[in-house]
């Protein structure tokens, strides 16, 4: 699991998600998972401006570039999961 308080590039994505997978591929896990709008070391929420769904790499949605650059084992194959949750902290 991977936190990260705001907007990362389109290629640190990238190699969040490739490094992500083969973490959970050495311990034998189905999934691994990058959270955005959590403080690092503290794990406070914190919010943040990321929209995966809206990102572009040049002209292109951050998404489509994703699965078109990265490559998967067949063993553990690739999946678009991009899930948003409203979270808000009350005092």
């Amino acid at each position: 699991m991977k936190f990260k308080k705001n907007y990362a590039q389109p290629e640190q994505v990238g190699e969040y998600i490739s490094a992500l997978a083969n973490s959970a591929a050495l311990h034998d896990r189905p999934h691994g998972y990058v959270l955005w709008g959590v403080r690092n070391g503290t794990h406070e929420l914190v919010g943040t401006r990321f929209v995966p769904g809206s990102t572009k790499k040049g002209n292109e949605l951050l998404e489509p570039w994703l699965a078109r650059s990265l490559r998967c084992a067949r063993r553990y194959p690739c999946s678009r999961r991009w899930r948003s949750a409203n979270l808000s902290q009350t005092p």
